[in-house]
């Protein structure tokens, strides 16, 4: 949501029904190494997940492309359309779904593993945390609230907010 990759032409807030954020994905590279991979959000089956529907501005088959290769190059995700609730709307979305046969998938990762990753892990795209903190923040800017993210960054001391 806040790194999108494209010029974005337009946002809105949405809500997907069947999968829910999960902090599911291993980060070897970007926020985590092999001996301290991070915690990275992923779309897992169940529930529902409010986020963000944005419109691709700009040249859109190249911005695509770009897009493809960050998500899909390292197998961790696949991508699904979905349908999103916005308002009265229901918008046909391309998401990308944590691939639960990739390697960089965790399982379910305990709230202590992951309160251990935000703390230590970092890669070339920096800090586990830094990441996490990032994406609390573009979901407050829009008016959303993921009360378990709030939870990794203030409750376990990670946060001075």
């Amino acid at each position: 949501m806040w790194n999108p990759i494209f010029p974005v032409e337009f946002s809105l807030s949405a809500t997907i029904h069947g999968y829910h954020r999960s902090l599911c994905m291993n980060s070897i590279r970007g926020r985590g190494s092999i001996v301290n991979p991070g915690a990275m959000l992923g779309l897992d089956p169940g529930g529902s997940c409010k986020g963000l529907v944005m419109k691709v501005g700009g040249d859109v088959p190249n911005e695509l492309k770009l897009l493809w290769r960050r998500e899909m190059m390292s197998g961790a995700y696949n991508p699904k359309w979905l349908d999103a609730e916005s308002g009265d709307r229901s918008i046909r979305a391309l998401t990308f779904v944590a691939n639960r046969a990739s390697d960089h998938h965790a399982g379910r990762l305990t709230d202590k593993e992951v309160t251990r990753r935000l703390a230590t892990a970092s890669g070339i795209g920096g800090s586990n945390f830094d990441y996490v903190r990032r994406t609390q923040e573009s979901l407050e800017a829009h008016g959303i609230q993921d009360a378990k993210l709030w939870r990794f960054l203030r409750t376990q001391g990670l946060s001075d907010r």
